[in-house]
């Protein structure tokens, strides 16, 4: 049986529409992501779009380390399928980093997206070399699936 990697992505606010193409690059990130970090197995991450409200609803939304993405994992096997846990990232956020930036909505929903897939991979902010290690993993990432650097991988 051929591994797979499954993205589930899922639409939990009704203030902006989720543009053309989104659900798509989120799995492109996603994938990009696992095969660079040789992640085997059958898989599932679930990616869930909110706003704003809806996002500090979530627990654990006040502690993280990116404002308008959170991630939490879980590592959960169910018949022979590790769930990684799941990735919030308000789309209300994912607007204003594009505006800060200078940059697009697109780019900043892949970013906010890299850095919550790393983190449920282990990756964090904890201190300045995990810091380091988890921005680098984010340019490579980024690279590879078509967005060159940007001001926002540095927040």
């Amino acid at each position: 049986m051929k591994e797979r990697i499954k993205v589930i992505t899922s639409n939990e606010q009704e203030k902006l529409k989720i543009p053309k193409g989104l659900r798509m690059l989120v799995r492109r990130c996603c994938n990009a992501i696992l095969q660079t970090e040789k992640v085997e197995g059958n898989v599932d991450v679930f990616i869930a779009f909110t706003d704003d409200d809806g996002f500090k609803n979530y627990p654990g939304s006040s502690n993280a380390d990116v404002d308008g993405v959170l991630s939490l994992p879980s590592d959960e096997m169910n018949e022979g399928v590790r769930n990684l846990g799941r990735v919030v990232i308000s789309l209300e956020a994912v607007e204003a980093h594009a505006d800060r930036f200078s940059s697009t909505f697109k780019n900043e929903a892949a970013h906010l997206t890299v850095h919550g897939v790393l983190a449920l991979l282990g990756y964090s902010y904890d201190d300045a070399a995990a810091k380091s290690k988890m921005r680098e993993k984010e340019e490579l990432i980024m690279e590879l699936i078509g967005f060159p650097y940007s001001p926002s991988y540095v927040i």
